[in-house]
């Protein structure tokens, strides 16, 4: 299994990203951003990657739907979350294989965290 201490963020906003990123390093995790379906699965490729947090709207041809979809072609074993503000969307991650929804939202995303990965936040030494 994967290090579930390191996060993937998805996402064509650079706000977004830093956002996220910033919060979740104060939460004690690894971050990892990429703005495109690309520089994620580089990313995925060359990193112990254990979560990928993706937005479904991406700049360019690919959407983030495009990344799950590679991921569960590949059997890439990773979990992976919409991280969405709009519930169409967010249902299409879903249906695609996403494990879960999480709110663009940094209060919303902390009790995600809090609620699932428990153990993970501010252990350091934890990498399951």
């Amino acid at each position: 299994m994967r290090n579930k201490k390191n996060i993937l963020i998805v996402d064509d906003s650079k706000v977004e990203q830093k956002l996220l990123k910033t919060f979740l390093e104060k939460e004690g995790f690894n971050v990892f951003s990429a703005s495109t379906v690309s520089e994620g699965l580089y990313m995925l490729g060359n990193n112990d990657i254990g979560m990928v947090f993706v937005d479904f709207y991406l700049a360019g041809i690919n959407t983030g739907k495009a990344l799950v979809d590679k991921l569960k072609k590949y059997k890439v074993d990773v979990h992976i979350y919409a991280i969405s503000s709009s519930e169409e969307s967010s249902r299409e991650l879903l249906e695609a294989g996403c494990d879960d929804i999480i709110p663009k939202d940094p209060k919303k995303i902390k009790e995600f965290l809090n609620e699932n990965f428990k153990s993970l936040i501010h252990n350091k030494g934890s990498d399951t």
